[in-house]
């Protein structure tokens, strides 16, 4: 069923062709990797692993925000949660946030708090594994990252790694804030 609901989801939202053809202003740079979404609002309410925030889709207004779904269990993620803390320090008086989303399912959110903070992350790790996140925005994989634009739209999935340490995904976030 699951598999079901996530393919329905990818044919709703375009199918999850990558921005391709002639570069426009509004393009993302190629280094994103960027699968355009339809620019449906996000509609989420997370509570982090240690019980101490929330966020909700309005928190994401007025900011470029990465919403980056990983696991314990996947390898990738592991070597992208540290790039992704040193990308969040870099860009925190840019207007852009990073949101760590774990989809572990019967882990102690203790403990998946505590195996970010082994890997030196401090961001605030929240969790999909609960029932408060779709399936459909993680189902099909780890990882993976959405990029919500500043009036709290999708603008675009990536799947898999990014090389999320490089100073031209900097420069490419920015770029995008800017525009």
């Amino acid at each position: 069923m699951r598999f079901v609901r996530a393919f329905v989801l990818l044919l709703l939202l375009g199918g999850g062709a990558p921005w391709a053809g002639h570069a426009e202003d509004r393009d993302p740079p190629a280094i994103l990797r960027l699968a355009r979404l339809p620019g449906a609002p996000t509609a989420l309410e997370l509570v982090s692993a240690d019980g101490t925030r929330r966020v909700s889709d309005a928190d994401f207004v007025g900011r470029l925000t990465l919403l980056h779904f990983w696991a314990t269990w996947c390898e990738p993620c592991r070597h992208e949660l540290p790039a992704l803390q040193a990308l969040a320090d870099s860009v925190a008086d840019d207007g852009i946030a990073v949101v760590l989303v774990a989809v572990d399912e019967g882990v102690a959110a203790g403990a998946v708090a505590e195996f970010a903070r082994g890997l030196g992350v401090t961001l605030p790790t929240y969790l999909a594994g609960d029932g408060t996140v779709p399936d459909e925005l993680w189902s099909w994989g780890v990882p993976v990252t959405y990029l919500v634009g500043p009036d709290g739209r999708l603008i675009g999935r990536m799947r898999g790694p990014r090389p999320w340490r490089e100073a031209v995904v900097r420069e490419a976030l920015v770029g995008l804030l800017r525009r």
